[in-house]
């Protein structure tokens, strides 16, 4: 990449190459630095459904996130401009989706501690969509310092008429469940993911 990268610059240097960092290529160079030209796609495989969803990424004591946080360190040191392929709800097509928290969160501090400044990824691929996960991370992508449960209430508040605040405290206690909920730690964790 770094080669293709240098020779694409020498005729076109305003041209950006993307490469994945994903699979057996999620984890980053340990001796090589990026060229100035690459984007790395950060496409973890431990998505939400699968980890811990009432736990920040900055949490330290959360083997997954702690994957992710090294991962991430390592791109960071190897000099990489980050994106983010974002998997939503792919592992639990069939359920609806209360992972507001994660969302913002993950969002959140991929664009702070990591610079990251690009999104893309698969959307939920629920028959049901879920109108407050994408009015979440838009506006969560617009401005990281959005407070996802105020999202929630406008949402429900233009969406839901007569039954508005039913939804909204509908919405709260499912978010507050998931928050609490320690049903993660029995998923089995991909290695290295």
């Amino acid at each position: 990449a770094n080669e293709v990268a240098s020779r694409v610059a020498e005729v076109l240097p305003e041209k950006r190459i993307l490469i994945q960092a994903y699979g057996y290529t999620i984890r980053p160079p340990k001796h090589e630095k990026l060229h100035s030209n690459l984007i790395v796609r950060y496409a973890n495989l431990s998505r939400p459904g699968q980890g811990p969803l009432g736990e920040s990424i900055l949490e330290k004591s959360v083997p997954m996130w702690d994957t992710w946080r090294d991962q991430l360190d390592g791109w960071r040191a190897a000099g990489a401009k980050m994106s983010h392929y974002n998997y939503m709800d792919w592992v639990n097509a069939d359920a609806s989706l209360f992972w507001y928290f994660t969302l913002s969160d993950v969002t959140r501090t991929l664009h702070r501690k990591y610079e990251f400044r690009q999104l893309f990824g698969e959307t939920e691929p629920n028959q049901r969509v879920s109108v407050l996960m994408f009015q979440i991370l838009a506006e969560t992508l617009w401005d990281v310092d959005t407070d996802y449960r105020d999202v929630i209430r406008e949402v429900c508040r233009h969406f839901y008429g007569p039954v508005a605040e039913e939804m909204i405290e509908y919405n709260l206690v499912m978010d507050r469940a998931i928050i609490d909920s320690d049903a993660w730690k029995n998923w089995k964790q991909v290695e290295g993911q």
